[in-house]
């Protein structure tokens, strides 16, 4: 008797431990069901770029247009970035860099857009230009305010000039030439303030630069009674956005222009620009 209890006993438990089992088991496959389900019914998220799936937007100091810190961007030219890219559900950082470095991260597609630069034939090799531009730039000569010299819009005029350049900028081909036939001569300046800066101790006698952004940093650094543009402009623009062809964003530039021109139909391009104190 004894024994036969101890055997139903023991049979009851291995029954208890085969049901425990069965219940572990079929939990296990009910969760492993719920994540592939999950994972099948989820939208797959655009990637774009090399960042995690984040747009990296590459840019210069450009204020009045643009000011890009380690903490925040703003200006007309960001919040109208803001806009598009909030519009396209693309995300995205700003990330600021001297001029130079910022092509060869282009080049090699560490960074996935660059703003507000120039459309040349050399930069279509690696960059999918938007068809809608961004800013139109007024180039200019800026001279010291004792200075008696006159620019009419004639370049033979300044034959024998030093002027003053950011280096890797573009100044338009008329300029450009000048430069490559000897009727001018130029200093290069890693920025914009150096470049102000060699203009004020003379060793050029002039500087070439947008008139907007120059203006702005002459204010704020109290220069504006020192150094003065030459009304005449050099050059005039159009500035874009340039997208990594190595990253393969050929197809989000064609976004972006659908969003940019929507934005200048409705107005609210030119209300961001106006909102600023600037016309476009």
């Amino acid at each position: 008797m004894v024994i036969n209890m101890k055997s139903n006993f023991v049979k009851i438990l291995i029954a208890i431990i085969i049901l425990i089992s069965l219940i572990i088991g079929l939990g296990r496959n009910l969760n492993n069901r719920s994540t592939k389900d999950e994972n099948v019914s989820a939208p797959l998220q655009p990637f774009y770029g090399t960042y995690n799936g984040i747009i990296r937007i590459g840019a210069v100091e450009y204020s009045p247009y643009y000011q890009v810190t380690d903490k925040a961007a703003y200006g007309p030219v960001v919040e109208i970035i803001d806009l598009a890219f909030n519009e396209m559900n693309v995300q995205y950082e700003f990330h600021s860099y001297p001029w130079n470095r910022l092509i060869e991260m282009a080049k090699s597609g560490h960074i996935d857009i660059v703003i507000d630069i120039y459309h040349t034939k050399e930069r279509e090799e690696y960059l999918a230009y938007s068809s809608e531009n961004l800013i139109k730039h007024k180039h200019s000569f800026f001279k010291l305010s004792d200075s008696n010299t006159v620019f009419n819009g004639d370049l033979n005029e300044l034959s024998g000039k030093r002027i003053g350049v950011i280096r890797g900028y573009y100044y338009g081909e008329d300029f450009h030439n000048s430069v490559k036939e000897n009727i001018l001569f130029i200093s290069e300046s890693p920025d914009r303030l150096q470049n102000i800066e060699q203009l004020i101790n003379e060793r050029v006698d002039l500087i070439i630069d947008v008139v907007e952004p120059c203006n702005a940093i002459l204010k704020e650094k109290e220069y504006a009674e020192i150094v003065i543009p030459i009304e005449q402009s050099v050059y005039e623009i159009d500035s874009y956005l340039g997208f990594s062809k190595i990253n393969k964003l050929d197809n989000m530039s064609h976004l972006y222009d659908e969003v940019i021109r929507k934005m200048k139909n409705d107005g609210t391009y030119e209300e961001i620009f106006s909102k600023h104190g600037f016309n476009q």
